[in-house]
C-alpha cells in the first residue's frame, strides 16, 4: 500500500487532559469508526506514542505507567506496529521511518493528540522527508482548542489538507520486495566454494562479452553516451568484473587465528545513469563474489541497458533481484531488510540514505560526487595539457562524477594556456554519438541542460566572466556548448555543488599554498590532478591536497579495478570501492582459533 494511518499519542496522559476538544467520548468514537473503517479497507495503521518518562519536561510523572495506557477499543491489533518516541514529533522515534520506506508509503493519514504539539510537529516532520500528508479532521484533538485551529489552519496553508472520512483508502498497491526468495537463493549457495563462486563470475564475464556489443548500442541510444566512451565503460567493467572473479578466491586466509569473510546476506545496490554498466558490474559482482545476493536499483535513465545486464546473469539470476522505478523505490529497498547499502548518486540522497541507515546500524558505502580540481604549474607543458584537460572535462557532455571542473593555473602561463585550452576546446569533435569520431554528445536531456544552463547565468550576474562556448550546435533541446568561465567567486554554486554538464572554470594563481587552499575549499574531495612541477612539489601536492584520488600528467587517469575509488569529505562514505576494500565492505571477517 502507498498509504498509512498513523495514530498519534492515543493514550491516557493526553486522552484525560482537561478542556480537549472534541470531548474524550467524542473523539473517542471518531477514532473508534476510524480504526474500523481503516482496518475493514486494509488501510495500514501505525502506532505512535510517547515514552513519558523520557520527556525532561514529563521527567516526574509520578505515574508513568498508567499515563502510557490505551483504550482497548484503540488498541493496536496484530501486524500494526507501534514506535515509541521521546519527544513530539512521531519521526523521532527510531525505526518509524524506515517501516514506513520499506513498506513503500508515500502518503499518510494523521489522527490523534494533540494538534498544536505532536501532530502538528510530526506533520511537518513528514512534510520535510517528502510524504504527502493529510488531516483526518474528525479524528484530531487538542486540550488548547484555539491554539489547535491555529496549528490546522498553519499546516493547511502549506499543503497539509484537512480530510474527512473517505480519505481512509489503502491507495496503490505495491508489489513485494523480494526478500524472502534472495535470501533463499543466497542460502542455497552458501556451500560453493570460493573457486566455485569465482567461475561463475568468469562465465558472467563471457556471457557480458558476448552482449558487449547491444549493451554500447544502449548506452549510445539511451544515454548519448559517445561510442568510444561507451566501450571504454565495457573494458572497464570487464576489469572490474574479472578483478571481483580473483577476489573470490581470498575469502579464507590461512594462519593463527585462521581468518573467514563471510557473506552479509542482501546487498541493496543503487546505480547511477551515467555509468550504467560499470558502476552496477562494480557493486554486484563483489557482493556476488563473497557470496552475497542483491537487490539492484538501477536509474530509470537506463532501464533498457540495466535489463540487458541482468538477462546475462544466467546461472546467476535468483540472486540479483531488479527493481526497477525513481527515488521512492529507491528510498523503499534502503529501508527494507537489507544488509548493507552500496549507493552511487547526489550527495542529498546519499546523507539521506546514511541517515536511515544508521538508525538501523546498516553499513553503507557511497560515492557521492565532487567538484574536482586541476593545478597547473609555470613549467606545464601548456598545449599538451590544455587538450588532455578540454578531453576529460567535456567528453560525455562532462557528465561524469570524475570530470575537472576548476583550473587553477599559474599565472606566469595564464594568458598562454587559456588561449591554448580554449583552441582545444573548439577542436573538440561534436555530434552523434554514435559516430566513432564524436568526443561530445548532447546532455542527457533538456531538464538536465536547462539547470545547469540557469546555474551558469546566476554565476555570471555573480561576477564571472564568459571566456567561451562558442560552437556551433546540432539541432535539438539537448545540445549545450562547452562553456570556460573565469573569475567564478569560490563562494559560487557552480564551484561548490556538483555541476553536471560542459563546464569549467579556470583561474590563476601566484602563491601555491593559496592555491592549494582553493582547491580544497569546497565540501568534496573526490579527483585532484596536478601537471608540471618537480618530483618533491608534487609529493608536496599530493600530501596537501584533500582528495581521495590525485593524478599527476593525467586529467583521466586509467582507474585500476584494483585501486580504491575514494572519495574524501562529502565525496565518500564508508569504505572505497573496488580493490580490495570490496572484501571489507561486502563480507565480515571472522577469526577462528585453534
Amino acid at each position: 500500500m502507498s498509504r498509512a494511518l498513523l495514530l498519534i499519542d492515543v493514550q491516557e496522559e493526553f486522552l484525560s487532559r482537561e478542556g480537549l476538544e472534541p470531548t474524550r467520548v467524542t473523539f473517542e468514537a471518531a477514532l473508534g469508526d476510524t480504526l474500523t473503517k481503516a482496518r475493514a479497507v486494509g488501510l495500514p495503521v501505525v502506532h505512535v506514542r510517547t515514552r513519558l518518562g523520557k520527556m525532561p519536561h514529563r521527567a516526574g510523572l509520578s505515574n508513568v505507567e498508567a499515563g502510557q495506557n490505551v483504550p482497548e477499543k484503540l488498541e493496536s491489533r496484530d501486524g500494526e506496529p507501534v514506535f515509541w518516541k521521546d519527544a513530539f514529533g512521531g519521526f523521532d522515534a527510531p525505526g518509524l521511518e524506515r517501516h514506513l520506506r520499506a513498506e513503500g508509503i508515500r502518503e499518510l493519514v494523521l489522527a490523534g493528540l494533540h494538534a498544536h504539539a505532536c501532530i502538528r510537529e510530526t506533520a511537518t516532520q513528514a512534510y520535510a522527508r517528502g510524504f504527502k500528508v493529510e488531516l483526518l479532521e474528525s479524528a484530531i484533538a487538542s486540550d488548547a482548542a484555539e491554539h489547535g485551529k491555529a496549528a490546522l489552519a498553519w499546516l493547511d496553508a502549506r499543503g497539509m489538507a484537512q480530510v474527512g472520512h473517505e480519505a481512509i483508502t489503502p491507495g496503490e498497491t505495491l508489489p513485494p520486495l523480494p526478500l524472502e526468495e534472495l535470501r533463499d537463493a543466497q542460502r542455497e549457495r552458501a556451500d560453493l566454494s570460493e573457486r566455485q563462486r569465482s567461475q561463475t563470475l568468469s562465465n558472467w564475464q563471457e556471457r557480458i562479452e558476448d552482449s558487449g556489443e547491444e549493451l554500447i548500442a544502449s548506452m549510445v541510444e539511451e544515454l548519448h553516451k559517445p561510442v568510444r566512451d561507451a566501450e571504454g565503460e565495457l573494458r572497464y567493467a570487464m576489469a572490474l568484473l574479472e578483478a571481483a572473479a580473483q577476489q573470490a578466491l581470498t575469502a579464507f586466509e590461512p594462519g593463527k587465528p585462521q581468518l573467514f569473510h563471510a557473506p552479509r546476506g542482501i546487498i541493496a545496490a543503487i546505480t547511477p545513469w551515467n555509468n550504467p554498466l560499470a558502476l552496477a558490474i562494480g557493486k554486484i559482482a563483489p557482493a556476488l563474489a563473497f557470496g552475497n545476493a542483491v537487490l539492484w536499483k538501477p536509474a530509470p535513465q537506463a532501464a533498457r541497458l540495466s535489463r540487458k545486464l541482468h538477462e546475462t546473469l544466467g546461472d546467476l539470476t535468483p540472486l540479483v533481484a531488479l527493481v526497477e522505478g525513481g527515488a521512492d523505490v529507491g528510498r523503499r529497498i534502503t529501508s527494507a531488510e537489507v544488509d548493507a547499502i552500496s549507493f552511487t548518486g547526489s550527495v542529498p540522497n546519499g546523507y539521506g540514505i546514511i541517515a536511515s541507515a544508521a538508525q538501523a546500524a546498516i553499513p553503507v558505502q557511497a560515492e557521492l560526487g565532487g567538484s574536482n580540481v586541476a593545478i597547473v604549474g609555470a613549467d606545464a607543458k601548456i598545449e599538451d595539457v590544455a587538450a588532455d584537460l578540454a578531453r576529460a572535462i567535456f567528453s560525455f557532455a562532462g557528465q561524469r562524477c570524475t570530470a575537472l571542473r576548476r583550473i587553477l593555473v599559474d599565472k606566469a602561463i595564464e594568458d598562454d594556456f587559456r588561449e591554448a585550452l580554449v583552441t582545444a576546446t573548439d577542436q573538440l569533435v561534436i555530434g552523434d554519438p554514435a559516430d566513432a569520431k564524436t568526443e561530445m554528445g548532447p546532455m542527457l536531456d533538456a531538464a538536465a541542460r536547462q539547470a545547469l544552463s540557469e546555474r551558469i547565468a546566476s554565476a555570471l550576474a555573480e561576477g564571472a566572466t564568459l571566456v567561451s562556448n562558442d560552437r556551433d550546435l546540432p539541432a535539438g533541446e539537448n545540445w549545450m556548448a562547452p562553456t570556460l568561465l573565469t573569475n567564478v567567486p569560490d563562494t559560487s554554486d557552480l564551484k561548490q555543488v556538483e555541476a553536471f554538464g560542459p563546464v569549467a572554470m579556470i583561474d590563476a594563481y601566484s602563491d601555491l599554498d593559496k592555491a592549494i587552499e582553493r582547491a580544497n575549499a569546497t565540501p568534496y574531495g573526490l579527483l585532484a590532478a596536478t601537471f608540471g612541477f618537480d618530483l618533491a612539489t608534487q609529493d608536496e601536492l599530493a600530501d596537501a591536497l584533500h582528495y581521495g584520488m590525485v593524478s599527476h600528467d593525467a586529467a583521466r587517469p586509467p582507474f585500476s579495478a584494483n585501486g580504491p575509488f575514494s572519495g574524501w569529505k562529502a565525496s565518500g562514505y564508508g569504505p572505497p570501492e573496488h580493490g580490495r576494500w570490496n572484501r571489507d565492505f561486502y563480507a565480515r571477517v571472522q577469526a577462528r582459533y585453534s
